[in-house]
């Protein structure tokens, strides 16, 4: 058997040197030799591109590529055989890349030696390749944001990367044209973004590029712009002094939308903010959510402020809890407060420093002037000073009646009966103010008033005695002190003994008068004595045998120099005995 020659390949004009331009397909004709009649071609170790059987003209992206080792028809060999450089690929020297294949004619299904294609590519001058940019991010409503031009060539190249290599060409930025959402402007080495009015997202543009050849394209460019709040609006409105004002509107900007999750209160003057129900004020330079607003926020005056202005609060719009993205300028809350007449407030008294009388246990009424009481009442804040207090009412508390004279101005109270110790009563004043230049007087909370009653004794308990004998002592004479005194009594205080001599309750010492006056302590509240009558002496004969007894309380001792009112002494008056005869027996009784 004669083996089959090789096949003659040629470009379709018939030829030998097979020369196509980089990404430029070139048609091939195929054939055998003089005098060969192969039944079809196979083509095999395809290098640097692809062949293609198109009869049509140069292969489109539809047509399929022939695989390793595929056959090809005689008829298809006479130019409809294709081969495509792959993308960007030449034979530039040191580029490392063959084109070609190899082709066998086919005999009775023997196969000649291989033909082998080789093929040249020329290079050509491809456009620079721009990679995609994405820039910022920029601030809402900011303007001429920077953007270095370098920075954008990095990832663009003047081509395919042999022209770079063997060509030395470069790639600039020669011009920039606006996208959507901005506008650019090209300022030597850097491009001035400025987004549009009120808008935060994705905008774009374009700018150009040019090669070393003069080659020139267009590259988008994404700007990341985020949101910036605009000034809220927020409300304001008057209130009286001490009441809070509710219901101040807070709102974002027509501009914003929900990117605006959050205000910022700052500014916070003459009084506390208060989200919708709750007890916590907003701490001032501090973020509260647009969803807590609700029906408006409430701002609580200080205490007994009042003012035409000095009164509100700041509200800046806020992209998130960041102050990175508040609004520029802050809406002010502007509150007016009203002044209105306040309450006095009365302090407690001791009347014991206020006047130089002493009540006394059953003792006279005193009757003091009410401005006593009043001088250290205030009438209110310090802006209600010059206002008149005036009392309006007294209450007795414990152990005084009390009254006023409130024309007169006049208070007037009396210790209850025998009632000694701390008392007190209550009063209240009112004051002469306005609110809104009309009367409005308000009275204050009541104020207690304390005193001392000193204690006063009541008459002791002193027995009738009998003596057997006129010369003989007498039994023990229980001195008592009245059922309606207590713990106070600590001595009794005899004089004017007529008749006979006291002793001691021993009966052996008799009581020494000082000045007509002799004191013996009481012990629990009694103390004894016995009587010796003068000799001779009894009550047959008409003679008269007896003492004056007084119970003294501590403050009232025979020491004391306090005076009781009008002068006289807190001491009981002296009870006095005459003495009587029995019949037939000399004796002494009182």
């Amino acid at each position: 058997m004669v083996l089959p020659r090789p096949p003659v390949v040629t470009d379709y004009g018939g030829a030998a040197a097979l020369i196509t331009d980089e990404d430029q397909p070139l048609r091939l004709r195929v054939r055998p030799q003089n005098g060969d009649d192969p039944d079809r071609f196979r083509v095999e170790n395809i290098l640097g591109g692809k062949l293609y059987v198109s009869p049509s003209g140069p292969p489109s992206g539809t047509d399929q590529p022939l695989a390793d080792g595929a056959y090809v028809s005689l008829a298809d060999g006479e130019g409809n055989l294709w081969f495509l450089p792959d993308p960007d690929l030449n034979s530039r020297p040191g580029s490392g890349t063959e084109f070609g294949f190899q082709v066998r004619s086919v005999y009775d299904q023997v196969l000649s030696d291989p033909t082998p294609v080789s093929i040249t590519v020329r290079p050509v001058d491809d456009p620079p390749v721009g990679g995609p940019d994405r820039v910022g991010p920029f601030r809402e409503d900011s303007q001429n944001n920077a953007i270095a031009v370098g920075d954008l060539l990095k990832n663009d190249a003047p081509g395919p990367a042999d022209e770079a290599a063997y060509d030395g060409q470069t790639v600039s930025l020669v011009g920039v044209a606006a996208g959507v959402h901005g506008t650019v402007t090209l300022q030597g080495n850097q491009i001035l973004f400025t987004p549009d009015p009120d808008f935060h997202g994705t905008a774009t543009f374009t700018y150009t590029i040019r090669d070393s050849a003069g080659l020139e394209a267009d590259v988008p460019v994404e700007v990341e712009v985020l949101p910036v709040a605009d000034t809220p609006s927020v409300g304001g409105g008057t209130t009286r002094e001490d009441e809070p004002l509710e219901g101040i509107a807070v709102a974002r900007s027509d501009k914003d939308g929900p990117e605006v999750t959050h205000f910022y209160i700052t500014g916070v003057q003459g009084g506390d903010v208060y989200p919708p129900g709750s007890s916590q004020p907003v701490a001032d330079g501090s973020f509260i959510r647009a969803a807590d607003v609700g029906a408006g926020l409430t701002f609580v005056p200080a205490p007994d402020a009042f003012g035409e202005s000095g009164f509100g609060f700041t509200v800046h719009g806020a992209v998130g809890e960041s102050l990175d993205f508040l609004s520029p300028e802050g809406a002010r809350a502007v509150i007016r407060v009203i002044p209105v007449n306040d309450p006095p407030v009365a302090v407690d008294d001791d009347l014991d420093a206020l006047i130089p009388q002493r009540a006394v246990e059953d003792g006279d009424p005193i009757t003091f002037p009410a401005a006593l009481l009043t001088a250290n009442d205030s009438a209110g804040p310090a802006n209600e000073a010059g206002q008149g207090l005036r009392v309006v009412g007294v209450s007795p508390v414990e152990g005084v009646a009390v009254s006023l004279d409130e024309a007169a101005q006049e208070i007037t109270f009396i210790p209850d009966q025998d009632f000694h110790g701390t008392a007190s009563f209550t009063y209240i004043v009112e004051d002469d103010g306005t609110t809104d230049d009309q009367s409005d007087p308000q009275r204050s909370a009541p104020a207690t008033v304390r005193l001392t009653v000193e204690p006063r004794a009541d008459l002791p308990e002193v027995p009738q005695v009998v003596t057997t004998a006129e010369d003989a002592l007498s039994e023990p004479i229980r001195l008592a002190k009245n059922a309606n005194d207590g713990d106070e009594i600590a001595a009794f205080r005899i004089r004017n003994v007529e008749g006979g001599t006291l002793y001691h309750g021993d009966g052996k010492t008799p009581l020494i008068l000082a000045d007509g006056v002799a004191t013996i302590p009481a012990d629990q509240g009694e103390a004894y004595v016995r009587f010796l009558p003068a000799p001779d002496r009894h009550s047959a004969l008409g003679d008269t045998f007896s003492f004056q007894v007084q119970a003294v309380a501590p403050a009232y001792s025979s020491e004391s120099s306090s005076p009781s009112p009008k002068g006289r002494r807190a001491w009981s008056s002296y009870p006095t005995r005459t003495a009587t005869a029995r019949r037939g027996i000399p004796s002494a009784s009182w």
